[in-house]
């Protein structure tokens, strides 16, 4: 320390800070902080703050070191400021005259700092594990739904799926007006196989039957709204539409490609022991229907209902083995871009005036006689009709006319 030190200098320094003499060991001077940690009544002499130190021993250490440091508890917590302290010594000169220099810093302020770092580090530390908890349990959640939403799959047709899982649609009672072109089928035959055949049979048989129906529905873009036991209602229009042709001749399409595979099925059935005689029918119409979902808060169903709904299944109902039965509205859509022939008209429940019904021709198939006056009506199907038995027929036939 200087002899040019002015004391109201050391005012201003940011820890405790006094002057001793090396005689009486007296404070000669203390700034306001030391004033406020140590105060005059409490200790006057070096020795009440230092215990258990010699003044004399703190000199020589001092003298040889150029300073000395004593860190120490408060041993009255209560009437000192300070918990932690410690006492920095040296020596120094003012105006020639030598003075023991004490600073004191506190180092409660540090241990506060430390303890705050610490308690911050334990809580970005705890907050961690928390996350990281969170993070698994979203990862269970995740895998969970993951797990679920493959296993609606298999419950809802792709489109339907798509639609539930997009955050932006609403799941909802809701309905709406649609052109669609539904389709209904059946195996002819199924309940007297059903009455004698093992549950296994039975289970193998449908299994199989409606996963390949659903299969081909999915390859045209059919939406299946459901299995009736061996039933199935399949339409074309809702959630996605291609326009009203399009949808129609997408759906005699895929009921064409149900037909064509239909063999395969039979082949299979029969390798696995069931050799009865199952056949397929089917029937399409198009028109207006409500399409969307019905039900209430706790359960939803999404479907299609209406007249037109309905005279699909009788349509269905009224085919023939292995025929699929086409109303006039879906035969107008498709009429030049798929082969059809006309059956007449048919009577079916619920509607009071007969309907115009068209069979789709099997593929490779053509008609090659289609003729209708007045009371007589031709048509044959070379690909369906036995031929032996036509001839019989229509010898029979003219045999009658030429004896009446």
């Amino acid at each position: 320390m200087s002899d040019g030190l002015l004391l109201p200098d050391i005012e201003w320094v940011d820890h405790g800070f006094a002057l001793f003499d090396l005689k009486g060991f007296q404070r000669q001077f203390q700034n306001g902080i030391f004033e406020r940690w140590f105060a005059p009544e409490l200790s006057q002499q070096l020795q009440q703050l230092l215990p258990g130190h010699k003044i004399s021993t703190i000199i020589r250490r001092i003298q040889k070191r150029g300073y000395y440091i004593i860190q120490a508890a408060n041993p009255e917590p209560k009437a000192f400021q300070p918990l932690v302290y410690e006492f920095a010594l040296s020596l120094g000169t003012i105006s020639g005259v030598e003075y023991l220099v004490l600073n004191v810093h506190d180092l409660s302020v540090l241990s506060e700092k430390e303890a705050m770092v610490q308690s911050h580090s334990n809580m970005v530390e705890k907050n961690n594990r928390v996350l990281h908890d969170k993070a698994q349990l979203l990862k269970e959640k995740n895998d969970q739904l993951s797990v679920l939403s493959t296993k609606l799959a298999k419950y809802l047709s792709p489109q339907v799926y798509a639609q539930l899982f997009n955050a932006n649609e609403a799941v909802e009672i809701k309905t709406r007006r649609r052109h669609l072109s539904m389709f209904f089928c059946d195996l002819v035959g199924f309940t007297a196989f059903s009455e004698r055949a093992e549950p296994e049979q039975i289970e193998y048989l449908l299994n199989n039957y409606l996963g390949e129906i659903s299969r081909i529905a999915h390859e045209h873009g059919g939406t299946v709204d459901k299995f009736m036991g061996d039933g199935i209602m399949i339409f074309f229009g809702d959630p996605d539409s291609q326009g009203e042709k399009e949808d129609a001749i997408a759906c005699v399409t895929m009921a064409n490609s149900i037909r064509d595979h239909f063999p395969n099925l039979q082949k299979l059935w029969c390798d696995f022991g069931i050799c009865q005689t199952l056949d397929i029918r089917m029937g399409i119409n198009s028109g207006y229907c409500t399409v969307g979902n019905f039900g209430g808060d706790a359960q939803l169903d999404y479907t299609a209902v209406g007249s037109n709904v309905n005279l699909a299944s009788r349509l269905e109902s009224a085919a023939t083995p292995g025929d699929i039965y086409l109303s006039h509205a879906t035969y107008r859509l498709v009429k030049g871009d798929v082969n059809c022939h006309s059956k007449g008209e048919v009577t079916v429940k619920g509607v009071q005036n007969p309907v115009p019904v068209y069979a789709v021709t099997k593929t490779g198939s053509q008609v090659i006689i289609q003729k209708k006056i007045p009371g007589f009506s031709l048509d044959i199907d070379l690909a369906e009709v036995n031929k032996a038995q036509l001839v019989d027929i229509l010898h029979e036939t003219l045999e009658a006319l030429s004896g009446s």
